[in-house]
C-alpha cells in the first residue's frame, strides 16, 4: 500500500517550473501548475545560476510543499535539467533545497532527459510516422528525431528562449531588424545531418504549445495522429500567426496569459526557435504538445514507489 493515493513529480527547468500531481490507480493528472522562475536570467556567460533566480524556484517549491502537505501527499520526485546541469553552483542548489524543504534534487543527465521526454511526448503516436520532438528552454534546445518505438537521432543546440531574449529581444516589441537578426543566430548555430530516409512527417512542439496555441488563437484544425494531440497547424499558417505575436508589446501577451503571464516572455524567441528547426528539417506539419518531461517521468517511474 502506498502511503498516499496520489504522487507528485516536479521538473525545474530554465524557465519554468512544473508540478503535476497524479493518482497511482489511473495514472490521471490530479493536479497540475506552472510557475515561470528564469533560472537561466544571467546565467552566462560565467555559468552561475543568480542568487535572485535561486529565491524565485525556492519560493515556487515552497509554495509546492504548502499544497502538497495540505494533500498529505509524501511521495515526490523533483528532478531538474538544462541549466543545472551546466552551472558551476548547482551544488548550492541541490543544497538549499535539501535545507530548506528536506527534498532531494536530482540533476538529470541529457542522454536520460531526451529518453524520457521523448518517451513522454511520442507514445501514443503511431509506429510508422517519423517525428522529431523539439524542447526548447531556456538555455537549450533539444530535438529527438525518431519513430515511437526507436530514437535516430539527438541533437542539443547552446541555443534557448533566455539566451535570445537577452542578445537579441531587448526593445518591446522587437524590431523588425532584432527578428532578422535572432534568426540568422539560431540557423547559424542549428545544424543537421542530412538523411532523407530519417526526415520528420511530424514536428511536435512541446512544453505548453498546445495551451499556447489555443489562448493565442492560432488557425489549428483537428489533428488524429495521436489521443493525447487533438490540434495541428500547418508550417505556413503557423508564420502569418507568429508575424502578428512579434508585433504584440509583452503587455498584450501578458492578457493571453494572465495566471503565469512571465510565461509569454518566451513566445517570440520560442516559436522562432521551432520555425527555424522545420524549415532546417523540410517539416511542414506541426502538432502543439502540453507534454513534457514530466510525462516520461510518469510512464517510468508510476510503478515504482516514489520517496525522498
Amino acid at each position: 500500500m502506498h502511503k498516499s493515493a496520489k504522487f507528485a513529480l516536479i521538473d525545474l527547468g530554465s524557465s519554468t517550473v512544473k508540478l503535476n500531481v497524479y493518482e497511482y490507480e489511473t495514472k490521471n493528472v490530479f493536479h497540475k501548475d506552472v510557475r515561470t522562475v528564469n533560472m537561466a536570467e544571467n546565467f552566462y556567460p560565467k555559468l552561475l545560476i543568480t542568487e535572485e533566480a535561486m529565491e524565485r524556484v525556492l519560493a515556487v517549491l515552497k509554495r509546492y510543499k504548502k499544497y502538497l502537505e495540505g494533500e498529505k501527499i509524501e511521495n515526490i520526485k523533483l528532478v531538474t535539467t538544462g541549466i543545472a546541469r551546466k552551472a558551476k553552483n548547482s551544488d548550492l542548489l541541490v543544497k538549499r533545497i535539501k535545507e530548506i524543504l528536506n527534498w532531494n534534487l536530482e540533476i538529470i543527465s541529457g542522454e536520460k532527459e531526451a529518453e524520457l521526454f521523448y518517451l513522454g511526448v511520442t507514445n501514443d503516436f503511431s509506429p510508422d510516422l517519423r517525428l522529431a520532438a523539439i524542447n526548447v528552454g531556456g538555455g537549450s534546445t533539444e530535438v529527438t528525431i525518431g519513430t515511437r518505438d526507436s530514437i535516430n537521432k539527438r541533437y542539443s543546440f547552446p541555443i534557448g528562449v533566455s539566451k535570445l531574449n537577452e542578445q537579441f529581444l531587448q526593445v518591446d516589441p522587437p524590431t523588425d531588424a532584432m527578428i532578422e537578426e535572432m534568426f540568422s543566430a539560431i540557423n547559424e548555430v542549428m545544424e543537421f545531418e542530412d538523411n532523407n530516409e530519417y526526415t520528420p512527417d511530424v514536428l511536435i512542439h512541446t512544453g505548453g504549445e498546445l495551451d499556447y496555441m489555443e489562448i493565442t488563437k492560432h488557425p489549428l484544425e483537428e489533428s488524429f495522429l495521436s489521443p493525447s494531440h487533438p490540434k495541428q497547424i500547418t508550417k505556413s499558417k503557423f508564420l502569418e500567426k507568429y508575424n502578428e505575436i512579434k508585433k504584440m508589446p509583452k503587455s498584450r501577451l501578458y492578457e493571453f496569459m494572465p495566471q503565469n503571464p512571465k510565461w509569454m516572455d518566451g513566445a517570440v524567441a520560442c516559436t522562432a526557435i521551432a520555425l527555424a528547426i522545420a524549415d532546417k528539417l523540410g517539416v511542414n506539419l506541426i502538432v502543439p504538445s502540453n507534454k513534457n518531461l514530466n510525462d516520461g517521468l510518469l510512464l517510468k517511474y508510476a510503478e515504482e514507489e516514489i520517496s525522498l
